[in-house]
């Protein structure tokens, strides 16, 4: 019984500390927050309108008005701070 109780507590930290190294790794996704969006899917366009807020691996950014362009595949090609 005391084995599989050790066992299962190893288990479980292991795992916990599993999360937490997880959750200590920097993110690679850039996230664009904002009042108002405007997306059009075929002009390949999203606008953000409104206290908008970039938060990128590389940079941060705040304005009013941003406009996203994308290729048909999702990759972003150009922000453009308006």
């Amino acid at each position: 019984m005391m084995k599989n109780t050790v066992g299962l507590l190893l288990l479980v930290l292991g795992a916990v500390a599993l999360r937490a190294e997880e959750a200590a790794k920097p993110t690679q996704e850039t996230v664009i927050t904002s009042d108002k969006l405007t997306f059009d899917y075929d002009d390949k366009f999203a606008q953000f309108e409104g206290n908008v807020f970039v938060n990128d691996p590389q940079m941060q950014i705040k304005c009013d008005k941003l406009l996203v362009r994308f290729e048909e595949s999702g990759k972003v090609t150009r922000y453009m701070i308006l």
